[in-house]
Formats: structure tokens, sequence, C-alpha cells
């Protein structure tokens, strides 16, 4: 300030001397001025000296964004240690200001003099050309405006943990193609990386705050008013791509900006599956399922009896809602359930695999209509009573122990076997049963199963259904 407030003084008296009318000098003292001037210009000589010449021409060189590395370095008057410039904060705790070195690899020490390093200053490495790597640990909190701008020569850098970047701190780096985001950053500033050779960076999602044209943006010069007057601007690059986890901050920020972005691979909508079923009254069904890793919400699709394709029931908001009530369930029908997880907001939509189970609702057991018999076999009328259960896999015959007293297994067919004991006649389906006693009182009863995928259980877990028993029949067969 005290170096403006100089300045400003030479050029007011300098002002006045050229604004006072030319006077008319006495004969034989051409050199005399007015006490006026006189005095003005005394003045002017009292205030300048090389000392103060030197100090006007640090001041200017100190406050030029276009100063040189090596000017700045000669004038960077704070104290150094191992090398790099440094002040100490009002808290004890150290803030680099710049460095003489000319080694290519900066790396930020997290201490100075025994105490912690925790900001990197305003311009601190400013058009720095030889610096080539850059390491910032997470000792740092705070990186501010331009810290290593114009370093047309720095290839990488490292910021670990780093809370708060201020904006433009590599603003026309043109030779960086590796930046490294790394730990818990919360804010990056404005600008930060225009005009680098950085073709992507992954931003973590612990940022919360990303400021303008922050990434994927360049520099250009156009004529808006087309009188060679050219005016700076941003635009997008079209080979840059933002990394980032869904949902992040980095993720809003690439959308809204039109910058091109990729999830990261390990990104993705888990599975589920149904962890409970039952039912509500007659005709409802209550559905709970395992919490999907990831998941917005979940969509609910159901293929009832008389359906020709899955048909969304219901979305279900929230990945912590794993519950749901189907209501109008077909009664003696199959209802296919399918549960897809997804992630999904107003951009984009990710899914997850899908649960998908089968239910029953109680099916209507088979009816042992009339019977005959031989000696040694006998023929029963059933009729089905499901549709569904009509694509069998397998058929149980049970008959009754009367010793015992209880049933028995008869029989029990899987696959195509089962069509062995069946047959039709008149429109009629009967079942034949061999290698019986003659002269035997026998009870029997049936049940028909259908064996699903082990993929895809039905909602209580099983890849089994069995049909409820059908009623028992007596026979007798002959002598």
């Amino acid at each position: 300030m005290k170096h403006t407030k100089r300045i400003l003084s030479y050029i007011m008296a300098l002002s006045i001397v050229c604004s006072m009318a030319v006077p008319t000098f006495a004969e034989g003292n051409d050199s005399a001025l007015p006490a006026e001037t006189e005095a003005a210009v005394t003045e002017l000589d009292d205030t300048s000296s090389e000392a103060d010449a030197a100090e006007i021409e640090e001041y200017a060189a100190t406050n030029d964004n276009d100063v040189s590395i090596a000017g700045w370095k000669q004038h960077n008057t704070d104290p150094l240690c191992d090398g790099f410039h440094y002040q100490e904060k009002a808290d004890g705790t150290i803030m680099i200001t710049g460095s003489d070195k000319t080694n290519p690899n900066i790396v930020i020490p997290t201490k100075l003099k025994g105490k912690a390093v925790t900001e990197i200053g305003d311009q601190a490495f400013y058009r720095y050309e030889e610096i080539e790597s850059v390491y910032v640990p997470s000792s740092v909190k705070k990186i501010n405006f331009s810290a290593f701008a114009k370093c047309t020569n720095l290839k990488s850098i490292t910021i670990s943990g780093v809370k708060e970047i201020e904006h433009a701190i590599c603003y026309d780096d043109t030779s960086l193609t590796e930046v490294n985001l790394e730990g818990n950053i919360e804010s990056i500033g404005p600008l930060c990386f225009v005009n680098t050779a950085a073709d992507k960076i992954y931003v973590p999602k612990t940022v919360s705050e990303i400021g303008f044209y922050a990434f994927g943006y360049e520099t250009f010069y156009w004529d808006p008013e087309e009188d060679g007057n050219l005016v700076e601007d941003y635009r997008r690059k079209d080979n840059f791509t933002l990394e980032c986890d869904a949902g992040s901050k980095a993720y809003y920020y690439a959308v809204k900006s039109h910058v091109n972005y990729a999830f990261r691979d390990n990104f993705k909508v888990g599975s589920t599956k149904i962890t409970s079923a039952k039912m509500v009254g007659s005709n409802s069904l209550k559905l709970t399922w395992k919490k999907s890793k990831n998941a917005t919400g979940y969509k609910i699709k159901v293929w009832g009896p008389n359906d020709e394709k899955f048909v969304t029931y219901k979305y279900v908001k929230g990945g912590d809602n794993t519950g749901v009530v189907i209501k109008n369930i077909k009664k003696d029908g199959m209802t296919r359930i399918r549960i897809k997880p997804l992630f999904k907001d107003e951009y984009v939509k990710v899914f997850g695999e899908d649960c998908e189970s089968l239910y029953y609702n109680k099916i209507t057991p088979s009816e042992l209509i009339g019977a005959s018999s031989t000696s040694n076999s006998a023929i029963i009328r059933y009729e089905i009573n499901s549709k569904e259960i009509e694509y069998r896999s397998g058929v149980r015959i049970e008959m009754y122990d009367y010793k015992a007293k209880k049933w028995v297994k008869y029989l029990h067919v899987k696959g195509n076997e089962s069509s062995k004991l069946f047959f039709y006649k008149n429109g009629n389906e009967y079942i034949k049963l061999k290698n019986l006693k003659p002269n035997t009182r026998y009870k029997f009863r049936i049940r028909y199963f259908y064996k699903y995928s082990d993929s895809c259980p039905d909602v209580f877990g099983k890849t089994t259904l069995y049909s409820p028993w059908s009623n028992s029949k007596v026979i007798t067969t002959k002598k």
C-alpha cells in the first residue's frame, strides 16, 4: 500500500508541474522557478531515492501476473526452509509460498521447522516451468488460487486428501496428462483444470462442491463484435471423460456441464432375493426382499395366469423400502413375480439383476372319480382341476398301510416316466396301477409336482411345487 501511495504522489506532483502556465523569467535568472513549482519538485526529489526505486520495481514485479520465474523467485522474501519459502500462520501451522529448488519433482513436506504444513499459498508455484510432477500430502488442508497454474512442463499431480482446492490451481498447465485426486477431498474450485492435456480424471465421491468449468474445458478466442477485439471464452473438450460414481457431485457436474462421463467399473446395482412371503386375506400376497446395494428403488412386475407378459405392478421408491403387497392374486393359478433393483435419477437408470419367483395360489387338488380292478391291477379315473398343474414334472402316489395306520409311498415317478402311468380314453384321464395282490383292499391318493428352475424358486424359496393331495379311493382287487 505504501508503494501505491508513493507512486501516486509522484504522478500528482508531476501533473502539477505540467499544468502550470509557463512564467516570464527575470532577466539574468533563466533557471528561476515559481516558489510553488519549486516546492513540488523539491518534494519529489526528497522522496526519490535508489532504495525507493528498488521497492517500486519489486512491488510491480510481485503484482504482475506475467512475472517471470526468475523475477518471482527473486522477489519472494519469505524465509526459506529445506528449499521452500513459507509463512507461519496464526494457528502455528505453515503455509508454503514457493520454492527456490530446481528439482522437477516437487513433494510438499508434511512439516517444516517441526510444524505441520497445512496450506499452499496463492500462486505459490505460478509459472515454475521446471516442475514436472507434484505431490501434495493429506496434511495440507487447502490449496489456494493458481498455486500451480501455468506450469507448462508439469505432467502429473497427485493431491491426497486436501479438503479445499481453490480455483484455477492448474490453469493452463498444457502438458498435464495425469491428475490423481485421492482421499477425502471436499471442494474443488472453478477453472481448476482448464487447458490441461488430461483425457480423464476421477473425482472421489467425497467431493461435495465443484466450481464452474473445473473439468473438461479449454479456452478459445472469438470476436463477438467483429471489430478485431478477441474475447477469451471456454468450451467443452470432446476428448475428455470425467470418471465418477453414480449419484456423486462429480456425476451431476458432468451431466449439467455436458461433460463426457463414465462410472467407475466397480459401480453396479446389487442383486436381491425374496426373504418372506405370506398371504394376506384371500387374494393378496405380502412380500419382503433383501436390500440391494446402490439401489434407489425397485420395479415390481407381475405375470398373472391370464396375462401374456410381465406387467409393471408398482415402482417402490427408496433403496431401503423392501416390501410390497400384491393384490388381486388369481386363485388356482400361477403368478410370476419379478423384482428388479435399480439406480435411478433424473438423468440415468442403472439396473441390477432380476429376482424372479413363481407363486401358486391354493391349487385345487385333483379328484379321483372311479375305479375298476383285476386280480393284480387297478385303473382309477381322475380329473385335474388346476390347469397350471397340467404342466407337471412328475407324480407321487401313496397307499394306506392299514397295519401301520399311515400313508406310505407306492410310486414316485419323475419326468417322462410318469406318462407311462396315464392314458386317455373318451376324453377322460386314467391311471393304471400294477403289481397288486389279488383279493386285497387298497386305498390310494395322488398328488402331482412341478419342478422349476433352481435359479428361480417360488416366493417361499422352494424349487418344486406340489399340488394338494387328492381325495382317497378304495379298491379291492379280484380273486
